[in-house]
C-alpha cells in the first residue's frame, strides 16, 4: 500500500508457492513479519499423517537469553495479557514458565489440571489445583490453606501417598532448618489436626509420642524411656 510492497508471493502458477507478508523472502509457505489476527480456529499439521507443531521462536533478545511467551486475554481484557506458557532460553539453561517470571506479563491466580476417564469423555475432572497462595491440591478442589500439599483420596481404603525407591532404601525426610526447632509428624481428625503426634526435639534430641493431645511417651537423648513421665531418671520409667 502507498507504494511499499506489503505482500510477495513466490512460485510459479501450479505449484506449491509461498506468501510472504511483510517479507520480500518468505522462508515457509506463509511468512508474516508482524502480528496477526485470526478470528477462528487454527489447525496445525491435521493432514494425512502429518505431525502438528506450533513453533514460537525468539529472533531478539540477547546473546545469553531469549525468550518467547503463548498468552490469553484475561477475563478483564483491558489488563496486560496472562501468559499460559513461557520459555526462558538461557545460555546455560532453558526455563519453563507457566504463568510470567517478568512484569512483562500477568500470571493466573489459579493454575488447574484436568483429566478425562477416557479418550472419548468429555467429561472432565480437576486432577490438582495450584492456587496463588502457593496450596498445591491433589484431588482437593479447595486446598486446605493452613497447608502447602493438600492431597484427598477418592475413597476405597487405598494408599493416599507412596514412597518407592527400586535403587537404595526409600525414606521420608522431615527436616528442621535449625537446631532449636522440632520434626512433628502429626495425626488428625475433624476434632484436632494434631491429636496425635511423634514430635523431635533437635535441641535436646528426644522423642516424644502424643496420644489423645497428651504426651504418652519420651525417649531422651541417653536412651532413657519415660511413660506418662517426661524427667525420667531410669533406663524405662
Amino acid at each position: 500500500s502507498s507504494g511499499t510492497e506489503s505482500m510477495t508471493i513466490s512460485g510459479s502458477l501450479g505449484s506449491l508457492g509461498s506468501v510472504g507478508i511483510g517479507s520480500a523472502t518468505p522462508t515457509a509457505r506463509l511468512d508474516v513479519n508482524g502480528g496477526a489476527v485470526i478470528n477462528g480456529d487454527t489447525i496445525v499439521g491435521r493432514g494425512g499423517n502429518q505431525k502438528g507443531k506450533l513453533t514460537i521462536q525468539s529472533r531478539t533478545g540477547t546473546a545469553s537469553r531469549k525468550t518467547n511467551a503463548i498468552v490469553a486475554v484475561p477475563y478483564n481484557d483491558t489488563s496486560e495479557s496472562i501468559c499460559m506458557i513461557g520459555m526462558d532460553g538461557q545460555a546455560g539453561n532453558n526455563e519453563m514458565h507457566i504463568g510470567s517470571n517478568t512484569s512483562d506479563f500477568m500470571s493466573p491466580t489459579f493454575i488447574d489440571f484436568f483429566t478425562a476417564s477416557d479418550i472419548n469423555s468429555q467429561t472432565n475432572s480437576r486432577a490438582m489445583r495450584i492456587t496463588s497462595g502457593q496450596q498445591v491440591g491433589i484431588g482437593a478442589d479447595s486446598p486446605a490453606t493452613n497447608a502447602k500439599l493438600h492431597v484427598k483420596g477418592n475413597g476405597g481404603g487405598q494408599a493416599i501417598a507412596v514412597f518407592e525407591d527400586d535403587t537404595v532404601n526409600a525414606n521420608v525426610l522431615i527436616s528442621a532448618t535449625d537446631s532449636n526447632r522440632n520434626s512433628i509428624l502429626n495425626f488428625g481428625d475433624a476434632a484436632s489436626t494434631e491429636i496425635g503426634q511423634v514430635d523431635y526435639d533437635h535441641n535436646d534430641n528426644s522423642m516424644r509420642f502424643v496420644v489423645n493431645a497428651s504426651e504418652a511417651v519420651r525417649i531422651k537423648s541417653d536412651g532413657t524411656v519415660g511413660i506418662g513421665c517426661s524427667d525420667q531418671e531410669a533406663t524405662l520409667q
